[in-house]
């Protein structure tokens, strides 16, 4: 029976597909933005659907070129929201960021291209591709069961990340436990769109779209500090990293706090 992916898929991807067709008619960076909202959504029904049924194969070629539009998209938003964040850093002296501003500009130039390719290379009927694999995966099941595998996948990335927020989530787990959480959280909403959920979902919902904002904050936090340590000429950006790493380390302590209030329940 046609249920979860099925219905969710037809919705899902008719706004994708209007939001294409906005951002490849004018890529303003509320387009851009709308347009990368609606692929993170299929994503997270291309994971459900393959945590559903590893057997199935989803088309190879529409979910690259998805995933190239997608991390097009996401090169030229990383590069809008650091621009941002150095631009109205407070206490620091505009010249400090000069150097970095400059090469953010680039970077912009160079994303805004890559994402021209990636939007030219889109095919019009990797959408009904994509149709057909999730109601080809929702129709051999019944609602109890894609139901069932949607919680079971829930509590499977739960399980993973609170499992790296006990270990301390070093280095590059924290945006480990980032990615275990947004699958957690936007499969619980696409259930929500189309189901009555348990009163332990709904809870979970709620918690875990009240740390989304600080999860965000510390990414866009950390992708400017990585950004600077890879620069060659580091002395011109000391001062920056330096007031960007303090910060850094600042949300980053607060949002361990966070997670473990969320998680540990």
């Amino acid at each position: 029976m046609a249920f979860l992916l099925a219905h969710h898929g037809r919705k899902q991807l008719a706004t994708y597909t209007k939001a294409l067709e906005r951002a490849r008619d004018r890529r303003t960076e509320k387009r851009i933005h709308a347009l990368r909202v609606s692929m993170k959504q299929l994503r997270t029904l291309l994971r459900l659907a393959k945590a559903t049924d590893a057997v199935t194969k989803a088309p190879t070629a529409a979910v690259g070129r998805l995933m190239t539009l997608f991390k097009a998209a996401g090169g030229l938003r990383e590069a809008q929201v650091s621009t941002r964040i150095v631009a109205g850093f407070e206490k620091l002296d505009p010249s400090d960021g000069t150097v970095y501003l400059a090469h953010l500009k680039k970077r912009r130039a160079k994303a805004a291209k890559a994402l021209q390719r990636a939007l030219l290379d889109m095919r019009t009927r990797d959408a009904r591709k994509l149709g057909k694999y999730f109601a080809s995966v929702s129709n051999d099941r019944t609602h109890t069961q894609e139901r069932r595998s949607a919680r079971l996948y829930v509590d499977r990335e739960i399980r993973r990340a609170l499992r790296l927020v006990r270990d301390g989530a070093p280095g590059e787990a924290l945006h480990q436990v980032r990615k275990h959480l947004k699958n957690s959280w936007h499969t619980l909403r696409v259930l929500n769109d189309v189901d009555k959920l348990t009163r332990r979902q709904g809870a979970l919902l709620q918690r875990l779209g009240t740390v989304q904002e600080s999860l965000g904050s510390w990414h866009d936090l950390q992708v400017v500090h990585d950004d600077l340590a890879a620069l060659a000429h580091q002395d011109e950006v000391a001062v920056l990293r330096k007031a960007i790493g303090v910060k850094l380390r600042s949300q980053r302590a607060g949002l361990m706090r966070e997670l473990k209030q969320v998680l540990e329940v």
